[in-house]
This record gives structure tokens, C-alpha cells and sequence, in this order.
């Protein structure tokens, strides 16, 4: 049973190391193909992704937007309303950078630095 499945492997192998490939030019025009076609679907996505830029923006503030209007209206505690904005909005890429340890150095870390130091 193994010797025969070993050997169906082996003559699949063979039989696909003989097909003949791809010319040098058969393979650049399959690049200009997909180049072509990676292009188009990019601009089609820029121009759905533009139309619907208004709603995106909007969906994408809404949770800050109403946690604030509740901070302001005095239902939402402060602690919570910052760990909310601390949690969906990302630091800047510029306050990530590589801590003498190798580590990635981020703002979280930064931050639980600072509070446990104001802590105690």
C-alpha cells in the first residue's frame, strides 16, 4: 500500500518535471497581465472607496462622537471616555520605535510606565 503510494508521488513528479514551461516572454506578458489588472482593480477601488469617503469618515467617528457627547452630558466618567478613546484610536506610527531591549516600543508601554509611576 505505502510502496504503491510512494511510487504514484514519484511518477506525478516526473510527469509534471517533463511538461514544458514558459518562455521568457510568455512569462513577462503573464506580469504585464496582472500588472495591468492589479492597476485597475487599485483606481476601481480608489474611486468606490472616494464616493463612500463621507460614510466611511462618519462610521469610523461615531463611537468617539457619542462617547464624548456622553462625557459631556455627564453620563459617561472620564476614565471611561479616555480607555475608550485610548483603545480605537492608534498612535501615530512615529511614537512606535525600538526600545534598547529589542522590543517594540509603543505608547501603551509608555503609558503604563507613566501611570504606574504617578501611582505610586
Amino acid at each position: 500500500m505505502d510502496d504503491d503510494l510512494v511510487e504514484r508521488a514519484r511518477n506525478a513528479v516526473t510527469g509534471r518535471a517533463e511538461l514544458p514551461g514558459m518562455s521568457l516572454i510568455e512569462h513577462l506578458e503573464e506580469l504585464r497581465r496582472r500588472l495591468i489588472h492589479s492597476a485597475i482593480y487599485l483606481v476601481v477601488g480608489f474611486f468606490v472607496a472616494y464616493y463612500f469617503h463621507d460614510g466611511i469618515a462618519a462610521m469610523m467617528q461615531r463611537p468617539i462622537t457619542t462617547a464624548l457627547a456622553r462625557l459631556i452630558s455627564g453620563e459617561l466618567p472620564l476614565q471611561d471616555w479616555v480607555a475608550l478613546v485610548r483603545a480605537t484610536v492608534p498612535p501615530p506610527a512615529r511614537w512606535r520605535r525600538r526600545g534598547s531591549r529589542g522590543k517594540l516600543f509603543t505608547w501603551r508601554r509608555l503609558w503604563q510606565r507613566f501611570s504606574t509611576r504617578s501611582r505610586a
